[in-house]
């Protein structure tokens, strides 16, 4: 079976010490109802390398873009986070990550900035 390259896991991170992540986005809570294990069963129910029906015009290919548009409707759906416009959210994180680039390209980066996401919460 052919490997992708991009697959969802699970696992501890710390944005301060990342070396690869320049920004990170934080679009929305675990609901007090919810678990993050509850939210690990969703996401990993998530099929690689699949090309959602809605995204197929726009994406002839499957990478993490895909998957996270896919994620942040089954989070939206599940009440794990209100974002009713997938499209506008990834504009917005796309912009963070274009003034990331920026920085690191003028060499002025100094550490990753976590930004709270206006197009979901």
């Amino acid at each position: 079976m052919e490997k992708y390259f991009w697959e969802y896991e699970r696992v501890k991170f710390t944005l301060a010490k990342s070396q690869s992540v320049a920004t990170a986005v934080v679009i929305g809570t675990i609901p007090s109802s919810k678990t993050a294990d509850d939210l690990h069963v969703i996401l990993q129910a998530i099929p690689v390398p699949v090309i959602p029906e809605i995204d197929r015009e726009r994406e002839p290919n499957f990478n993490c873009r895909v998957w996270i548009r896919e994620a942040v409707r089954r989070m939206n759906i599940m009440g794990y986070i209100q974002c009713p416009d997938v499209d506008a959210l990834e504009a917005e994180i796309i912009g963070y990550g274009k003034e990331a680039a920026e920085a690191v390209e003028a060499e002025t980066f100094i550490i990753a900035k976590l930004r709270p996401a206006s197009k979901s919460r």
